[in-house]
């Protein structure tokens, strides 16, 4: 497989044009130059599995997540099930996720909460970084969309009868826990995993549990960091996890000084990826140099101002 790195960086459009003032020369330099590749993927799930050569058909966030965690792709369907603050109507609903309520933080509540889930068929299943999955008796279905993709915005309810009536037990036990800090949970990212296939010769570097699911069902190695001459995936979150222009500023300098200068030095043809804006850029190799040597205004690729 050819040397070719990818950086995977949600929220990277909205932050440089943001802070498009702010001296961050080879994050400038590299959009200035960069080629935008047609068809960039949108998605985090959807980035990751195309940096990996997969197909058309990604995994399901459930399953991949599964086999982050435990090595192995799970031996029955499964459905996530996340938090959520829902406002549902007859047919759809709109929903924010809430973070920081995951089983670990609030043990009795999800005790009750898996206790509620058994009395209609389903059953709960905890695991590290806030994950919940969902097993149920009968077909659960498609579930829902993804609640952090369609935040705020409609969303067609499940058609599965058993799956909404888990969702109206589970909304009516915790209509009785005061301090839950959410209303509902939410069931999403059906779809099967594939055969774990043959090692491929690429090492992923950062990503949830899904991501790192999705790598070991291609073969791939998951590292704390890179290796020389292995082509290297590496997701950086901290433009997304930024709460204001300070935040932006200092997550973008990191980006150029502890990313950007250390790929620089192997050499090799990088795309950088935002899966939030569907934007995938490309830069070739012998770019590499004269790009850090060279001053210049950036261009209008992500709305900046000319000179």
């Amino acid at each position: 497989m050819p040397l070719i790195d990818t950086l995977i960086i949600p929220g990277l459009a909205a932050a440089v044009t943001a802070a498009h003032a702010a001296p961050i020369p080879g994050l400038r330099q590299l959009c200035r130059h960069a080629r935008v590749r047609a068809g960039g993927v949108a998605g985090m799930d959807a980035a990751v599995w195309a940096a990996l050569g997969g197909g058309i058909d990604i995994p399901g966030a459930a399953a991949a997540s599964w086999t982050g965690v435990h090595g192995e792709a799970p031996a029955q369907s499964l459905l996530l099930a996340t938090p959520v603050q829902m406002f549902a109507g007859p047919d759809q609903a709109s929903m924010v996720p809430v973070p920081g309520v995951g089983p670990e933080l609030q043990p009795g509540l999800w005790i009750r909460l898996s206790q509620a889930a058994l009395e209609c068929g389903g059953r709960l299943i905890a695991g590290p970084e806030g994950l919940v999955w969902l097993r149920m008796e009968e077909d659960p279905g498609a579930g829902g969309a993804d609640p952090f993709r369609a935040a705020g915005g409609p969303v067609d309810l499940p058609e599965s009868q058993a799956l909404l009536r888990l969702l109206n037990h589970l909304q009516m036990a915790l209509h009785t826990e005061q301090d839950a800090g959410f209303n509902s949970l939410w069931f999403w990212g059906a779809g099967g995993a594939p055969a774990i296939t043959a090692g491929a010769q690429i090492t992923l570097v950062g990503g949830d549990a899904a991501a790192r699911g999705m790598a070991l069902l291609r073969g791939a190695s998951v590292q704390d960091r890179w290796r020389d001459q292995v082509p290297v995936i590496l997701i950086e979150r901290r433009l997304a996890r930024a709460a204001d222009e300070a935040d932006w500023l200092e997550a973008l300098a990191a980006i150029d000084t502890e990313l950007l200068t250390p790929l620089a030095a192997r050499a090799a043809p990088l795309h950088i990826v935002d899966p939030d804006a569907g934007l995938h850029l490309e830069v070739v190799a012998g770019w590499w140099r004269r790009l850090w040597n060279r001053s210049g205004t950036p261009g209008a690729l992500l709305g900046w101002p000319g000179p």
